[in-house]
């Protein structure tokens, strides 16, 4: 039925493989500076932001309740960010 080569196979991996590493290196990276909360918050606009890009790239139709959501997502993460950033601006005044 599938007749995939071993070409096919590679870059499937490094795919699936390159940017998860890029992913996780960089939000290990970010924790550095920023709380672990607000870094593990960031992901969850993906789904939004996905749905953004098929509208625009490919003229997929977006549901109200998707609108809905992504504006009490993103409310969420700038209440998230913002209370993160007062946290730390506090953190480093003491």
């Amino acid at each position: 039925v599938f007749s995939f080569t071993q070409t096919d196979f590679s870059l499937l991996f490094a795919l699936a493989a390159i940017p998860t590493i890029m992913g996780h290196s960089v939000l290990s990276y970010v924790v550095r500076f920023i709380s672990p909360s607000s870094v593990a918050a960031v992901p969850l606009g993906e789904p939004f932001l996905a749905s953004f890009f098929a509208w625009v790239l490919f003229a997929e139709q977006i549901h109200s309740l998707t609108y809905f959501g992504g504006i009490l997502v993103f409310l969420g993460l700038y209440l998230t960010l913002a209370r993160g950033a007062i946290n730390q601006h506090h953190h480093k005044a003491v």
